[in-house]
């Protein structure tokens, strides 16, 4: 996949989930609107019901902001030319967008990271990484069986990264393209029907 169709899919995915969230809110202040004029024409206003639907609207919006949060970080990673990247915020990003397209195959995600770090810097492009973490996700998603878990296992070793994808599989993950791979530095292997990832780290000053 290349960079535009890239950028194409992650979009289209989290737009799609915007207009979801827009149409809950349109339908749900209509309804609010229609209480009203009922109660302008002498009918009962419900004060419990009228904040139960307010609420959902405030729900609603937070989520929203939510996605265009995440939309907005993904997108300006294209601009950032330089050959590290935090492989702890970007995999939470990618996890975050890829929920909505795991749902669809009734799978879960879960990351767990090493204790105490909030920051693991690794040599690989951040835009090259997202590519590499999504298809990767892809493949653990596309493998595992349905109502499964799939666990995101990010590691600090020497002067390597791990990202482990476990979970219950059907088959063996494939691995991400090899047209991303090459130059990357990033290795990849499938070990005991999961698939592992290997970036190269770069020590804290």
């Amino acid at each position: 996949m290349r960079e535009l169709e890239f950028f194409g899919e992650v979009t289209a995915g989290v737009t799609h989930q915007i207009k979801n969230e827009l149409s809950v809110i349109k339908e749900t202040g209509s309804l609010i609107v229609d209480l009203m004029s009922m109660a302008e024409l002498g009918g009962v206003l419900d004060p419990g019901r009228i904040k139960t639907l307010a609420q959902r609207v405030v729900k609603r919006v937070d989520r929203s902001n939510l996605m265009i949060k995440k939309l907005n970080s993904f997108a300006h990673s294209a601009e950032e030319e330089t050959d590290r990247a935090d492989a702890l915020r970007i995999l939470e990003l990618m996890i975050g967008l890829y929920e909505r397209k795991a749902g669809f195959n009734k799978v879960s995600l879960a990351l767990d990271s090493p204790s105490g770090e909030s920051r693991l810097e690794v040599g690989v492009r951040p835009l090259l990484l997202e590519r590499i973490l999504w298809a990767a996700l892809e493949a653990a998603v596309g493998a595992a069986r349905p109502d499964s878990l799939v666990r995101a296992v990010l590691d600090l070793s020497g002067e390597r990264t791990f990202l482990g994808l476990t979970g219950e599989y059907e088959n063996p993950p494939a691995l991400p393209p090899r047209e991303l791979m090459d130059g990357s530095s990033v290795e990849a292997e499938t070990e005991s029907g999961a698939l592992f990832l290997r970036f190269p780290s770069i020590k804290k000053a």
